[in-house]
């Protein structure tokens, strides 16, 4: 699927991609989780990819 498809937010009309990036384990407040420099790196090459959830770049 191309970075650049679009799909519906359910019935609000707003296209979206569908790549999303969950964040659930990032820090280690919980005691598990990635560390802060270990989370920024993932953030950085996701955007890099040009993907958000709400638009393609």
């Amino acid at each position: 699927m191309p970075l650049g498809h679009r799909v519906t937010l359910g019935r609000s009309g707003l296209q979206v991609s569908p790549f999303t990036l969950g964040a659930m384990t990032f820090g280690q407040d919980s005691g598990a989780g990635c560390s802060v420099e270990e989370s920024e790196k993932i953030v950085a090459a996701y955007l890099e990819l040009g993907v958000n959830f709400g638009e393609v770049r």
